[in-house]
């Protein structure tokens, strides 16, 4: 971004080699998402100062919250084979099934192509103090490793534990001034001891539920069994397995205090005409899926825009 005393003007960038500047008669807004947002702002100056002086950036406005606060939902995974093909999986019986499936789905619109997949939910209160449910479950009909990116052969299901409200705040940094090299993240994942407790308590309820008529019907065998009960054997198991769901904030976040990056109206502060308006500004992680609030924060900036500089 292009700055003159104080004002955003523009915005410079590559295309096919070749750089570019596109010119702004009253503002810039940045949606680059949680990591791009915060890597924008740092290579224009904006962010932790020390961490800009490394990398040898002139400090436009120091502000330690850009890139920190990093808040993300952590996910674990448990898989199961089964007997049968009753689950999508990998033979040649299933992909047979699957061909057959298509074909109904594309003359009928029905069949196991309707699928979402992830079947079945639930939201579960596992902390004896916790005001609200603070596990979310999901239950899909296959058995799935490293985000469907492993093949598992044959048939099997997947449920899916995650921590709604996590306590642990992660990083963006830069590794380079080059825009094009990707940054630097942290995630911190369980660096909170309470995120850890939450999320065995959730695994254990997983497991509870699994283990009861209908679903113990399916005579599903754990791929990854240990003894429950272990309470360190369940916290490796846990952190060997356990990643993303791709609900990444709070890199930008707005507030009242003089500390926020962004104001309420989404103003980045400390320089005049620039708004940020993606899930990057949200100063905490809500208890759900962040698509929808971060439409709302994106339909709320047009508005604030529209107010201020139309």
């Amino acid at each position: 971004m292009l700055f003159d005393e104080g004002r955003v003007w523009g915005v410079a960038y590559l295309q096919d080699g070749q750089s570019k500047v596109i010119r702004a008669r009253r503002g810039v807004i940045l949606a680059g998402g949680v990591f791009g947002t915060a890597q924008l702002l740092m290579l224009s100056g904006i962010g932790p100062g020390v961490h800009l002086r490394e990398k040898g950036i002139a400090v436009r406005v120091d502000r330690p919250a850009v890139g920190s606060n990093l808040q993300d939902h952590i996910d674990y995974v448990a898989a199961f084979e089964t007997p049968g093909t009753e689950f999508v999986g990998s033979s040649l019986k299933g992909t047979l099934a699957m061909g057959s499936a298509f074909f109904q789905w594309l003359r009928k619109r029905q069949g196991m192509m309707t699928t979402p997949f992830a079947e079945a939910g639930a939201f579960l209160t596992v902390s004896p103090d916790a005001p609200a449910p603070d596990v979310q479950l999901h239950f899909v009909i296959a058995a799935l490793e490293d985000h469907g990116r492993t093949k598992v052969p044959g048939h099997g299901f997947s449920c899916h534990v995650c921590v709604l409200r996590p306590e642990s705040h992660g990083t963006v940094r830069l590794a380079s001034v080059d825009a094009r090299a990707a940054p630097l993240i942290d995630p911190a994942f369980f660096s909170d001891s309470r995120d850890m407790e939450v999320m065995k308590r959730g695994v254990r309820a997983m497991y509870r539920i699994l283990e009861t008529a209908p679903l113990s019907n399916h005579k599903g065998r754990d791929r990854y069994p240990i003894d429950l009960s272990d309470d360190d054997a369940l916290e490796r198991l846990i952190r060997a397995r356990a990643d993303t769901v791709y609900h990444p904030v709070g890199t930008a976040r707005m507030g009242s205090d003089d500390a926020a990056v962004c104001d309420p109206r989404l103003r980045v502060r400390g320089v005049e005409g620039l708004y940020v308006a993606d899930a990057s500004v949200m100063p905490k992680l809500i208890s759900g899926n962040t698509n929808a609030p971060s439409i709302m924060i994106g339909e709320r900036c047009a508005d604030f825009v529209t107010a201020d500089l139309g």
